[in-house]
């Protein structure tokens, strides 16, 4: 395989002797042109970057068929690719993008479900904090959405297949430097909207809100709303967490402040259906305030207009259900006290049971659920060290992420028992504060993490297709995403296969 002198790309075969050439794309202004064999079935794959900078292929099975493989125009070069893979979902190429220091080195699979791609990257340490809350969704239309800090400010950036993300990174609020965004997502048919909630950073008892309609690759946002906390002093740093009622009043549940040095959960609810703008009067959730400010609480909608409010709070894991009133306050489990990489990640089902995924002090992850009272813990992983769980719910069916004490990705999903999910996410790169979608059910799963030991962070998501296929070992070009693992300007992009 070559590029003529006018940029066309050419292909010969030597058996005995060489061949006539066949032209693969006379179309001109062609380069670094790459081929590779998938050795199960000797059908070839030449690959070259276009005259229009997008990454194109040929497919050989028989005869000769065209394969777009990478569609943005963003400058190319140093194109390669394996010489050959036992099947073609293995088939991988990697190039160089960009037009200014530091360049990106980019990275493909024709078919990698579960590898992992870089959306962005962060100056902050933890752009993706923090666990509990979510950040990635898919709209049931067109496009998978993350959230995340840049450094500077909450952000977005959305993509149609959670594998190339190369479209525009957006301001989620109207004012500058909000942080630790919290988002929910509600699919209303023909109307899609996202909630987001954010902090400032500000020495108050107040946190930002807003409401955006989803059309296409387009949030169109409505006016902030400011959400009142309560609490008798300021709070320098606030997690919230938001989410939309049956009714469709939006609830918010943060951290704030109960007194002079101490801390406690509030909820509040938005005094009218879908409305960031105004809001009702704040609850203290807990009857005993703590002295540490590592309070993260997350609200949960059930049926009938109902909530459930749970929380780590210095390592008491507590909740309380909210049946027009406020119930008694249960407790849950404790864990490590005065970290944030033990915070637990819940959902509610149809059925209003509560599914929580916590991790224990000796770093073991654990499953309980909550019917009319908690049942007894299931052990997920015994092994001790993991941290940030994250638990995504579809149907009747349950996904529960996180870190191994080793760096790396691993999971385990329920269809009627608990079965492992291989193949995540292998490199031993550091990583923090995992999370998952709240739930999820036309669309492939996919979840978000940062990772990195020093600026700048990456910001990364992994994707799983179909449940059935997230217990299937991953055969793939591991050496090679390895080695790029260890790279500090990475950015890893798959493309699903024919």
């Amino acid at each position: 395989m070559y590029v003529d002198s006018a940029g066309a790309v050419k292909y010969r075969q030597r058996t005995s002797s060489w061949g006539s050439v066949t032209t693969l794309d006379g179309s001109g202004g062609n380069t670094y042109p790459t081929i590779s064999r998938d050795t199960g079935t000797s059908n070839l794959y030449a690959l070259y970057i276009s005259s229009t900078n997008q990454i194109m292929a040929q497919k050989y099975s028989g005869s000769w068929s065209a394969v777009t493989l990478e569609t943005n125009t963003n400058a190319k070069s140093g194109l390669t690719s394996t010489e050959s893979a036992s099947s073609s979902s293995n088939i991988a190429w990697t190039w160089t993008q960009g037009t200014v220091s530091p360049w990106d080195v980019k990275f493909s699979v024709l078919s990698s479900s579960l590898m992992s791609r870089t959306i962005d990257t962060s100056t902050d340490s933890t752009p993706v904090s923090y666990n509990h809350q979510r950040k990635v969704f898919y709209d049931e239309a067109a496009n998978y959405w993350a959230f995340y800090f840049d450094g500077s400010n909450a952000v977005y950036t959305y993509s149609a297949d959670a594998l190339t993300w190369e479209n525009g990174v957006s301001q989620v609020f109207a004012t500058s430097g909000v942080d630790n965004p919290s988002v929910w997502f509600y699919d209303g048919g023909a109307t899609k909207i996202v909630y987001a909630v954010g902090d400032t950073g500000g020495n108050d008892n107040n946190l930002l809100a807003r409401r955006g309609t989803i059309s296409g690759g387009i949030i169109t946002w409505g006016p902030e709303g400011t959400v009142p906390l309560g609490g008798s002093t300021n709070v320098p740093a606030k997690i919230g967490f938001i989410s939309r009622d049956s009714n469709g009043n939006l609830w918010v549940a943060s951290n704030c402040g109960a007194g002079p040095g101490t801390y406690n959960v509030c909820a509040v609810k938005s005094s009218n259906v879908d409305d960031v703008s105004s809001w009702g009067s704040v609850a203290l959730l807990m009857g005993s305030a703590v002295s540490n400010n590592f309070v993260y609480p997350t609200i949960l909608p059930l049926s009938s207009s109902n909530m459930y409010a749970l929380w780590y709070a210095d390592g008491t894991i507590g909740g309380k259900k909210y049946a027009a009133t406020w119930g008694t306050e249960e407790s849950i489990n404790t864990t490590t006290a005065g970290v944030t990489s033990k915070i637990p990640s819940a959902v509610a089902d149809g059925s209003d049971n509560i599914h929580l995924a916590y991790v224990n002090a000796s770093g073991a992850v654990l499953y309980r659920e909550r019917t009319s009272s908690w049942g007894a813990a299931t052990v997920l992983d015994s092994t001790g060290g993991s941290t940030s769980p994250t638990i995504t719910l579809s149907g009747n069916d349950l996904f529960v992420f996180w870190i191994a004490g080793t760096n790396q990705i691993t999971g385990k999903g329920y269809t009627g028992s608990w079965n492992s999910i291989s193949g995540i996410e292998a490199s031993s790169i550091p990583k923090g504060f995992l999370t998952s979608p709240y739930s999820y059910s036309s669309a492939s799963l996919a979840f978000l993490w940062g990772q990195g030991s020093s600026s700048p962070y990456e910001i990364k998501i992994a994707q799983i297709p179909e449940f059935q296929d997230a217990f299937l070992p991953i055969s793939c070009v591991l050496a090679m995403v390895l080695w790029f693992a260890r790279r500090r300007r990475i950015r890893h992009r798959g493309h699903p296969g024919e």
